[in-house]
């Protein structure tokens, strides 16, 4: 038995709980703020535990939600803070108050997963969209080079063939002088 250094009464008490009823009971428990568990399995590893994988798949919805708030940041939208945990499981979306926490995480994991998929895929949208415009204007800056560079080719041989023509009009008139 532990002994435990506080300022009020306390009192060990084992409560066994079947596992339907553990979610809703440790909730209301929690939300009084006076319980302190006891690890029963010191020696069990935390990758031997019945918990981990719900702690790896709050630790994906973390990073889902990093991303958003990336891409949030990353284009200037302004956005409210993030509620604490009291407040979010009072924002239950399903509207019943008794959800469990586990159909709480199946209901978050399945809309951030949507709404990944759907920033992913724009993102790589607009990546190509960029990339295709960019290659566009690229184009079309070859043709107005080329453009203004054939045009000033043949306005250098307008000029040329102005210029000959205007000396051979001049070697005529000096043929018809020496002729006379």
């Amino acid at each position: 038995m532990a002994s435990w250094f506080r300022s009020k009464e306390m009192e060990y008490i084992s409560i066994l709980l079947h596992e339907d009823a553990a979610h809703n009971s440790l909730r209301e428990l929690g939300n009084m703020g006076c319980v302190q568990f006891l690890d029963l399995n010191p020696d069990l590893t935390p990758f031997q535990r019945r918990y981990v994988n719900f702690i790896r798949r709050c630790d994906e919805l973390e990073r889902k939600i990093m991303f958003f708030i990336h891409e949030i940041k990353k284009d200037g939208i302004p956005f409210s803070e993030m509620p604490s945990v009291e407040q979010f499981l009072a924002m239950d979306p399903t509207g019943s108050s008794m959800t469990s926490g586990a159909a709480l995480l199946d209901q978050l994991e399945e809309l951030l997963s949507g709404h990944e998929k759907d920033v992913r895929d724009n993102n790589t949208s607009i990546s190509s969209l960029s990339s295709q415009y960019r290659e566009r204007v690229e184009h079309q800056q070859v043709l107005l080079k080329a453009r203004d560079f054939f045009l000033g080719e043949e306005a250098t041989l307008q000029s040329l063939e102005s210029e000959e023509e205007k000396k051979g009009e001049g070697m005529t008139k000096d043929l018809h002088t020496v002729r006379e």
